[in-house]
């Protein structure tokens, strides 16, 4: 196969993962919170170094996120019956999320705070 084919295949794989996340509701919950936090940035008007920081924190959750929903996906498949280590896994990856999503929101309220004193 001529290289280029191969990397349209590749982004044929990609653009199939981003319509099936688009279906799932923990990302469409994070994307509205993004737009939040953007407008909410267009309000503060911050600054063009602080504007690179917003994109790649809600870039950062965007993608945690998409990694704990295709875990889930494998994890159901593996087994439908509960089971302790795959109950850990799927907690676990929920919990990263939520670690990276306090962080985020605490150095955007940073951020914010500077803007409004």
């Amino acid at each position: 196969m001529i290289w280029w084919q191969e990397l349209k295949r590749r982004f044929v794989f990609a653009f199939n993962g981003l319509a099936l996340l688009a279906k799932d509701k923990n990302i469409r919950l994070h994307l509205f919170l993004g737009l939040l936090t953007i407008l909410a940035g267009c309000l503060l008007k911050l600054y063009n170094y602080e504007w690179v920081l917003v994109w790649i924190l809600i870039g950062g959750v965007l993608a945690l996120e998409s990694f704990n929903c295709a875990l889930e996906k494998l994890a159901d498949r593996v087994s439908t019956k509960p089971d302790p280590l795959i109950k850990a896994a799927k907690d676990m990856a929920a919990g990263a999320v939520l670690i990276f999503c306090i962080i985020a929101m605490g150095i955007f309220v940073f951020m914010a705070v500077q803007h409004m004193f």
